[in-house]
């Protein structure tokens, strides 16, 4: 049987821990997006990006993120959420607006994360709606496996399967 951590985090924590990873901070809670077996970070478009960000506004439940701790990388590699991740980091960068009409607050949309109010600012980055599914140093051919099982019934395409089970036969081959 796996061994599998849940615990909830503020999306704060979740980007600071994205940008510890990309600048090679040394954090135990650092979390690498880009496994080979993901989809690339651009899947998504800018209306399902708005539509995430809508729905942390409104209170909406979003689907967990699911890592693996790498004891050898020291990171948390990401299993499932590199879309919902890449998003929430990219809102908070600043590289896209909310929703033209999304909001019924008209201070709130079509907004870079900066334009918005500093209530609002604070409110987004203390929400603790996220879930995570921690798994302790799973090996190469269960990290696919495991995104493909939370990934059933999505939109991935044959090519994104395909690459999934081929990385991890081959990195499973290679060690």
């Amino acid at each position: 049987m796996l061994k599998r951590t849940d615990f909830n985090s503020s999306i704060n924590n979740l980007v600071r821990d994205i940008i510890s990873y990309e600048n090679n901070i040394d954090d135990t809670n650092k979390i690498h997006l880009n496994p080979v077996w993901q989809r690339t970070n651009e899947a998504w478009d800018i209306s399902k990006k708005q539509k995430l960000i809508y729905s942390i506004f409104e209170n909406i439940s979003i689907p967990a993120f699911t890592f693996n701790r790498n004891l050898l990388l020291n990171c948390l590699e990401s299993i499932d959420g590199l879309q919902r991740a890449t998003t929430l980091k990219s809102f908070i960068r600043n590289e896209f607006k909310t929703g033209d009409d999304d909001f019924d607050e008209s201070d709130m949309n079509n907004k870079y994360f900066n334009e918005l109010s500093l209530e609002k600012r604070n409110y987004f980055l203390n929400t603790y709606v996220l879930k995570f599914e921690i798994y302790e140093n799973l090996p190469e051919y269960k990290k696919p496996e495991i995104f493909a099982l939370v990934n059933n019934g999505k939109s991935l395409s044959k090519y994104e399967k395909i690459n999934g089970e081929y990385s991890a036969n081959f990195l499973y081959k290679k060690i």
